[in-house]
């Protein structure tokens, strides 16, 4: 892990990155450094797993206009883009994960009618990039170095490997009216079980029978089940901008 990561994560968890954000998102996203751009990134993430009782660790990154634009500052540096090339996989990666579009001459993002977005019940769905992890893999049998053979065969002594089949009608998103959607579609799922990680996209629709889904909530939830207790991932939307 590279140092500025491993000392983001510990501002993570102290709880100071809260504060840089709200510093770093006042700014024009041309002066955004890396370390702003990773730190908008880790302000929208939410985290679940880090302790000893979970089987599973997961990370839930939401791709809202400000990470979106953030991740693309970060690829523009890696991968030495022109201006020009750098707003068009802003503009890409818009429409894909919000269906939003960016304009390069005034610097804004535009809804499909043509509008500067200036509220986020403009946005009509959303991509989340979630990464599971099985921290119980790989699977380690009880071993006697007496004897030089394991305690148990494989069969007694069962590995955690869970079922990704039916993700799609285990996963969903909450408001805080209790209104719940489940994803549009997922990407990128390697296999129909659990071994050791998959990372997926989920796009969530957030426009239903002429209501937003967003309206009268501060926080969005995304529920996870299956992964022995209920899993939920708390989105406080003050970061989606």
């Amino acid at each position: 892990m590279e140092r500025k990561t491993f000392l983001l994560l510990i501002l993570l968890l102290s709880g100071c990155v809260h504060s840089k954000y709200e510093s770093i998102i006042l700014k024009p996203p041309s002066s955004w450094t890396k370390l702003d751009c990773q730190t908008i990134v880790a302000s929208a993430m939410a985290r679940y797993g880090f302790d000893i009782e979970s089987s599973v660790r997961i990370y839930a990154t939401p791709y809202y206009p400000s990470v979106v634009t953030a991740l693309s500052k970060m690829q523009q540096e890696r991968k030495q883009l022109t201006e020009g090339e750098y707003q068009r996989d802003l503009d890409q990666l818009a429409k894909e994960s919000m269906g939003i579009y960016y304009d390069a001459y005034v610097g804004r993002f535009m809804d499909p009618h043509g509008n500067y977005v200036r509220d986020r019940l403009q946005i009509d769905s959303l991509l989340f990039l979630v990464t599971i992890e099985n921290k119980t893999f790989p699977c380690v049998i009880p071993f006697s170095f007496a004897s030089n053979r394991p305690i148990a065969d494989l069969m007694s002594w069962p590995c955690y490997i869970p079922l990704l089949t039916d993700l799609e009608e285990r996963i969903y998103l909450q408001n805080e009216r209790g209104d719940r959607v489940k994803p549009r579609y997922i990407l990128g799922r390697k296999g129909s079980q659990l071994f050791k990680d998959e990372t997926m996209l989920m796009v969530f629709p957030l426009r239903q029978d002429g209501r937003q889904f967003l309206e009268e909530s501060e926080t969005i939830t995304m529920v996870i089940l299956g992964f022995g207790e209920d899993i939920r991932l708390r989105f406080p939307l003050e970061f989606m901008r």
